[in-house]
């Protein structure tokens, strides 16, 4: 055989192999389909992430200017790349049934070296592992560092404001000087910036750094250095608009400076890189050609087979749980509260959450006396119950906020845990302070998957995954109860206190019985103790 291979060109016998490995690729693409069209949904409606687009097509083209170095490798099975293959699918069905996008992306990219490790050996993965890497920069992913940086940008404004000498007001994300008010909100943040100069960098430093320490100070200088300049960005703009009487970067020139800025501290970062750039290896074609060893291609293609079997089980799976009819509690449309709480024909505020897609959404205000004064006051509740949970109508999803982002009446001034005891409950709640031009507000929230409280989205997630792993349909509810701030903070946490440690058996009572009425398992979803 091996004789046989020196007198015959290596890439004749592996075009075979090749054209497996391609078909086995679009096969890929094909399967997980939806899972791509996903994040292209997510490319073409966010700036943040239209980068995308253009993933795929650097990686290839990197893949084709190594073409010379792997024409002269083998391409042979590694039956440990199966074992991981399998392992992305079930990461990916998880993600699937419990809603995580980013996860389930992120395992289908990942999938993608996986398959050519698999079928082509782990030498040739490792002369294109950067991009089979780079490829990890398609997933839109990097919105968890919104809220951080937000905060910190606001941090840093106000501080180098005062530095000024300037007067401002602060509270929280938002401040006020005397020409006029201002507030981080997620376009400020700076994450728009910082994924594309990461991925920019990336980039930059394999083309032009042959070390590896090299590339790694880069891409770590990409990292920061854009943080920096969104720090100045914010500043400067709050200046301009000051300094302008607030003609100046408070419209549409705001976004057009940011990116002005952006773009010459980009050119900066590369231009300074540059002063370290390390001359292009030359390319040395090994002439010792490999040998296919004693694998036959017919083996390598049932070897293919059976990876792309694997493949099909998860969404096959995912189909059959879709098909699943769960039945439905129908909560009760109005819950009648006691103890001199009487409910209210009228909301007593304009201001409600915003929830996607609940299964159904119960509201109501009441009125009655709270505390040792008996002090007359208001309390709201909104139940959202989430039944059978599935992408876009389910309880964890950061779209549901109490306020969105820039909204014309409403603002959160600030939002902090407190313990709450009484009723028969026992769980931590989210005590949010909501402001609008004529009203403050004081809300408690919390959540509860199948009964249990969740305060963490993370574990929540994880909870859901556990839930529909072993068969239970994890019924979810946010309870969200709310009143007027008058005069004293105080004493409308007494008057929500009141109101639940009243009213919660009632509550949790008819909710079970909403649920137990259709015979649904597992699902007590009231207001139940830890």
């Amino acid at each position: 055989m091996n004789a046989l291979v020196d007198k015959m060109d290596l890439t004749t016998l592996q075009r075979p192999r090749l054209l497996v490995v391609v078909a086995s690729l679009g096969a890929l693409l094909a399967i997980y389909w939806p899972t791509l069209m996903s994040m292209v949904d997510i490319w073409d409606r966010s700036e943040t992430f239209t980068h995308g687009y253009f993933i795929f097509p650097i990686a290839m083209y990197l893949v084709w200017g190594n073409r010379q170095q792997l024409s002269n490798q083998a391409a042979v099975t590694d039956w440990r790349a199966l074992i991981v293959l399998l392992g992305l699918g079930m990461l990916w069905y998880v993600a699937q049934s419990v809603s995580v996008m980013v996860v389930e992306q992120l395992a289908f990219v990942l999938m993608i070296p996986v398959l050519v490790w698999l079928l082509c050996g782990f030498n040739i993965l490792k002369s294109i592992a950067f991009p089979m890497a780079f490829l990890v920069f398609a997933v839109p992913m990097g919105e968890v560092l919104i809220t951080p940086m937000m905060n910190m940008t606001a941090f840093f404004v106000i501080e180098a404001v005062r530095l000024t000498g300037i007067p401002i007001y602060s509270d929280g994300l938002f401040f006020s000087l005397p020409s006029g008010n201002w507030s981080v909100v997620e376009g400020c943040s700076g994450v728009r910036y910082l994924i594309a100069s990461v991925t920019l960098g990336t980039l930059y430093s394999y083309l032009n750094y042959n070390s590896y320490r090299k590339r790694a100070l880069f891409i770590l200088a990409s990292f920061i250095v854009p943080v920096i300049a969104n720090w100045l960005r914010a500043f400067i703009i709050v200046m301009l608009g000051h300094f302008s009487n607030m003609k100046i970067a408070t419209g549409v020139d705001h976004l057009i400076y940011g990116w002005f800025f952006f773009g010459i501290v980009i050119f900066l970062l590369f231009w300074v890189g540059s002063f370290w750039r390390d001359d292009a290896e030359s390319s040395i074609v090994n002439k010792a050609r490999s040998a296919l060893g004693e694998e036959s291609f017919r083996r390598y293609l049932a070897i293919s087979t059976l990876a792309l079997c694997g493949l099909l089980v998860w969404p096959w799976l995912q189909y059959q749980q879709s098909q699943a009819v769960s039945k439905v509690a129908i909560l009760p449309v109005s819950l009648a509260a006691e103890s001199g709480w009487v409910q209210e024909a009228k909301p007593f505020t304009d201001w409600q959450p915003r929830y996607l897609n609940p299964t159904q959404v119960i509201s109501s205000s009441y009125s009655g006396k709270s505390g040792e004064s008996g002090e007359q006051g208001q309390v709201g509740i909104s139940l959202q119950y989430y039944a059978a949970q599935k992408q876009d109508s389910e309880l964890i999803n950061t779209q549901n906020v109490l306020i969105e982002q820039k909204h014309e009446t409403w603002r959160q001034l600030s939002q902090q845990p407190r313990l709450l005891e009484g009723g028969g409950v026992v769980t931590t709640v989210l005590e949010t302070h909501l402001n609008s031009y004529s009203q403050d507000l004081l809300v408690w929230h919390w959540q509860e998957l199948g009964g249990v409280a969740v305060n963490n989205a993370y574990y929540g997630k994880l909870l859901q995954a556990y839930q529909k792993l072993v068969g239970n349909n994890a019924e979810g509810m946010a309870y969200i109860f709310f009143t007027p701030i008058n005069d004293d903070r105080e004493q409308a946490v007494e008057r929500l206190k009141q109101f639940i440690a009243v009213n919660a058996p009632l509550f949790r009572n008819a909710l079970n019985s909403a649920f137990n009425n259709v015979g649904v398992k597992n699902a007590q979803a009231g207001v139940s103790p830890d």
